[in-house]
């Protein structure tokens, strides 16, 4: 009886080591895989690439400075694939040597991603544009930093069916399918809040938003008074801040012109930790081509994004607009005048001083199947 102990004691002992042996060679064969991801454009690191070997079927993330480690990969001839919104996906073959790091550098060229389009203002929650009711006009803010309009009118009358005249400075009328109208028919947004209150309708809102450095425009064609009351009988122009940035970025646009024009746009963007921060500053004048027209602007955005969690974030937005145009320089011309001194102005009554201020904070919490906000504002006009 002993013996037979001693037998299977000892035979379970020579399989543990047996197995512990070969767990101990299978180590030894695996070695790891580091490496980095970059543009091939530019050297700039490509954060949250989808990086694995080809067949697993397992990834990891590359992180904010684009590195990544793949460990326990088999030994020999392997192939590391790399995919990234917004870029070609890419793969490189490399040789993994057991017990030893493999250290590679993988870039990726830039790809037109054709995401679906997500409006806000519709509803006041995110959803596909093809799916919403109402015809939504939608300025992206690539396109809106491309065009850097002098006027509203130059980036809003991109959108079919909407028309914003010029009267001067920035000084205008909208039409959104009708006729053209300075009625109280519209309402004006900044990141969903009304830039003046109901039954103090302004034409002219359009300038008390910072149009030329917005995230986004989103343009509802049609009546809006359920969600945004009776100033949105019309129509909606709703104006985004830009998100602040995942990495520290900057960015200056000076221009200049005739009529001693001068325009400067100021951009400081960055993310730390849960906050991430944008401000955007707007200082443009001019003596305008006619007799008493100049015109000034200074406008700032301070923004604030603070994430509570996966699910939940807090937006605080800061916005500032001055506007000083004595007049427009509009009226008819004699013959003789018009003729040897065209920049001569009869009327200068278009006279324009502005003060608009609004301080917001935004809560949103998103769930599985269902979403939250609420937002606290303060606003000031004069």
């Amino acid at each position: 009886m002993f013996s037979r102990h001693v037998i299977l004691r000892g035979a379970l002992l020579a399989t543990c080591a047996c197995a512990a042996a070969t767990a101990v060679r299978a180590q030894d064969l695996r070695g790891s895989v580091e490496g980095v991801v970059l543009s091939a454009d530019g050297d700039r690191p490509v954060p949250d690439a989808a990086v694995g070997i080809v067949g697993l079927g397992s990834h990891v993330s590359s992180d904010s400075s684009g590195r990544f480690v793949l460990s326990g990969v088999k030994f020999g001839s392997q192939r590391v694939e790399v995919r990234a919104v917004g870029y070609q996906p890419s793969a490189l073959a490399v040789t993994v040597v057991p017990g030893e790091v493999t250290r590679v550098e993988l870039r990726l060229k830039s790809a037109v991603v054709n995401l679906p389009e997500v409006i806000v203002s519709s509803s006041r929650e995110e959803q596909l544009a093809s799916t919403t009711p109402v015809s939504v006009g939608v300025i992206r803010g690539d396109e809106i930093r491309e065009t850097r309009g002098h006027h509203p009118a130059e980036i809003v009358n991109r959108t079919p069916g909407v028309y914003v005249s010029n009267f001067g400075g920035e000084g205008h009328a909208t039409a959104i399918r009708q006729p053209i109208t300075t009625k109280a028919l519209y309402a004006y947004l900044e990141d969903g809040v009304p830039v003046r209150s109901t039954g103090f309708f302004n034409h002219n809102a359009l300038y008390e938003i910072n149009i030329p450095q917005a995230g986004r425009l989103e343009i509802i064609k049609g009546p809006g008074t359920a969600v945004y009351g009776s100033d949105a009988v019309g129509g909606v122009v709703n104006a985004f801040t830009r998100d602040p940035s995942p990495r520290p970025e900057a960015e200056v646009f000076l221009e200049g012109g005739s009529t001693t024009y001068l325009r400067g746009l100021g951009s400081a963007s960055t993310t730390a930790g849960r906050s991430g921060f944008r401000t955007d500053v707007n200082v443009t004048r001019a003596d305008g081509w006619r007799d008493g027209t100049p015109y000034s602007r200074q406008s700032g955005t301070l923004r604030w994004d603070y994430a509570l969690g996966d699910r939940s974030r807090l937006k605080t937005v800061a916005s500032l607009s001055h506007i000083d145009q004595p007049g427009d320089g509009g009226g008819d011309l004699t013959a003789e005048d018009y003729a040897g001194l065209p920049s001569r102005s009869y009327s200068p009554i278009a006279f324009r001083r502005v003060m608009a201020a609004r301080l917001s904070t935004e809560l949103q919490v998103v769930g599985e199947s269902s979403s939250f906000g609420a937002t606290l504002y303060s606003r000031y006009n004069d």
